[in-house]
């Protein structure tokens, strides 16, 4: 007796290939894979000495600001001196400028860490 004999094209002696399968997915691995966020590029260390300073400059403001009161109530612009309560204030207004800068800072590496 005569083997069954397919009519289709291409069936019968050829072999299918077997199906070919996937080489298995690289493991995720979101601490290497995923780039820091912005935040984390500032060291903790640059965030504790901002701090540090800030503290710093709000201490010599107060300095400054209780320096320039004294000054201006010992002043006397009949006694043709200069008035140093003003250079007092310069400073205090430059150590302010200084601290609104930092505090600005801040507020950005916050608005970072969410």
């Amino acid at each position: 007796m005569a083997a069954p004999h397919s009519n289709r094209q291409g069936e019968g002696s050829a072999k299918r290939p077997e199906k070919m399968q996937r080489a298995p997915a690289a493991p995720h691995h979101p601490q290497v894979d995923a780039e820091p966020s912005r935040s984390q590029l500032i060291p903790d260390t640059l965030k504790a000495a901002i701090e540090k300073e800030r503290a710093r400059l709000f201490r010599a403001e107060a300095v400054a600001g209780c320096l320039r009161v004294s000054l201006n109530e010992t002043f006397s612009p009949d006694a043709g001196e200069p008035q140093y309560s003003y250079v007092a204030g310069v400073i205090e207004k430059m150590i302010g400028d200084a601290l609104e800068g930092l505090d600005q800072a801040m507020l950005d590496f916050r608005e970072l860490d969410t």
